[in-house]
């Protein structure tokens, strides 16, 4: 009868496996819990070998059985799995109070040695080794660090930036994820269009040069576009180590200058903004309109988000294209910052293209790499609603990640023309994140884990450079002077 027991060993095991699989891709397993079951399963087969009355050889088996199945689980979540001990999203971040918040010098110490095991582990850039320069940037912070009492979440935060740029990577970084205060009048009619040119008397490319090693990019277009995204916050202008009390602004439409000045209590957060406008309705991140008058259909795209609402909106768009017979199609992906790439292969469908290229990469697991060559996939194609005319693609220096490869797909399969600015990030970089939450600061730290191959590798261009150069504001005047 105790025999029985051995059959529940097997099941004990499959318990490793499926935690395993739950911490790679459905959610974050927090080291405790880790440590619990296999804790748990342990004391289970421990008293499962005391129970069963066989032989010393069969308990023997059975005990070293028991002891590698926890080995090898806690070896390949600690050691390979890249998204153990990890946050389960950029949305699921733990908030810092304030960026005036402050760390112990002992804590601070902790959190920069705590961002630096699962840099060392997940990212492809270490895997032989720490480079020299992230080396001396680390120990140089360090020492830092060990010199004071006391130091804000900000300013730690620009820290462990400082480390981690020289790795020329825009998805590996730190931030500190706050209830940011924005400038009210950013949102006014009174300003839409204007351009900012300055803030308190630093032109924008002078606040990119200041910034330059605390900011993590590719393109320094997408440091441009990470700098605007700060100074009008209260946190960012701090951040950008500007003076938040009292801000000056130029700002410039057609020629026009006006110069304003701010103080804190022009700064409200974002709920509050929103509060006071009229129109509070949630736009979707996917839209279409159909101009037929000059037989275009334009797709928006905010995001890669690959779900059923994504899918809908992309057969009922070119469902209305056959109705209506358009002749150019184009896809608006200016200020995507990325998402699921499963977006591309689903719009491909509706192209007339029988096969494309794909990128090449490398995914760093642990200690080793598995490699995932660049292949051509053949297209399965939609063919009761094919679209045979012409395709454009918009796109900005705020596009990255999957949206950058959006772009980088058209480009190297000559599909379509790009209309706008190179996108934010190299084709030939970094990407597939995992997130982590420093344990004192609550700041967040995002890590690149695989290594990209472009899927024209003779391509010759460092960024995915569109065919029709122009600022991204004018992208659609320009696609409509394409298509005449």
């Amino acid at each position: 009868m105790k025999k029985r027991f051995v059959l529940l060993m097997p099941v004990t095991w499959l318990v490793f496996i499926a935690l395993y699989f739950i911490d790679r891709r459905l959610m974050a397993v927090p080291l405790a819990a880790s440590i619990i079951v296999s804790l748990a399963i342990l004391m289970i087969n421990a008293f499962i070998v005391i129970k069963v009355s066989s032989g010393k050889g069969l308990k023997i088996t059975m005990s070293v059985l028991s002891l590698l199945a926890v080995l090898i689980y806690s070896l390949a979540g600690i050691v390979c799995n890249p998204y153990w001990n990890s946050i389960t999203g950029y949305a699921n971040r733990p908030y810092a109070d304030s960026y005036e918040n402050t760390v112990t010098s002992k804590e601070a110490i902790e959190d920069l040695d705590y961002m630096m095991r699962f840099l060392k582990k997940d990212h492809p850039a270490l895997l032989n080794g720490m480079p020299q320069e992230v080396e001396d940037r680390y120990k140089t912070v360090r020492s830092e660090l060990e010199s004071i009492d006391t130091i804000t979440v900000n300013e730690l935060c620009r820290k462990t930036e400082y480390v981690l740029n020289c790795l020329h990577d825009g998805h590996t970084y730190t931030f500190p994820k706050y209830d940011f205060h924005y400038l009210k009048d950013c949102f006014s009619e009174e300003l839409a269009g204007y351009k900012t040119t300055s803030v308190n008397g630093l032109t924008i490319d002078e606040l990119a040069e200041q910034s330059r090693d605390i900011i993590s990019y590719e393109a320094e277009s997408w440091e441009i576009s990470r700098i605007r995204s700060l100074y009008f916050t209260l946190e960012g202008l701090d951040f950008l180590g500007l003076d938040n009390t009292e801000v000056t602004y130029v700002f410039e439409k057609d020629g026009d200058k006006t110069t304003r000045t701010y103080t804190q209590e022009d700064y409200a957060l974002l709920d509050e903004i929103e509060m006071k406008t009229e129109d509070t309705a949630t736009e979707s991140f996917v839209s279409y309109e159909i101009d037929e008058e000059n037989s275009l259909a334009i797709m928006t795209l905010t995001e890669c988000n690959a779900n059923a609402e994504y899918n809908k909106a992309v057969r009922d768009m070119f469902t209305e294209v056959k109705e209506k017979n358009i002749q150019h199609v184009a896809v608006d992906i200016r200020g995507n910052g990325g998402g699921n790439d499963a977006v591309i292969s689903e719009f491909f469908r509706y192209l007339d293209i029988d096969e494309y290229k794909t990128c090449g990469l490398e995914w760093r697991l642990g200690f080793f790499t598995v490699p995932y060559p660049a292949r051509s996939v053949k297209n399965e194609k939609a063919d009761e609603l094919l679209f045979k005319g012409d395709f454009y693609l918009l796109t900005s220096s705020g596009t990255f990640s999957s949206g950058m490869l959006y772009a980088q797909y058209v480009k190297d399969n000559h599909i379509g023309t790009i209309i706008g600015e190179a996108p934010g990030n190299d084709p030939n970089g970094y990407g597939e994140v995992v997130f982590f939450s420093l344990p004192n600061s609550k700041i967040f730290m995002s890590v690149s884990t695989k290594h990209f191959v472009r899927a024209d590798a003779n391509a010759g261009t460092y960024l995915v450079e569109p065919d029709i150069s122009c600022d991204y504001s004018e992208a659609k005047e320009r696609l409509y002077e394409a298509i005449g």
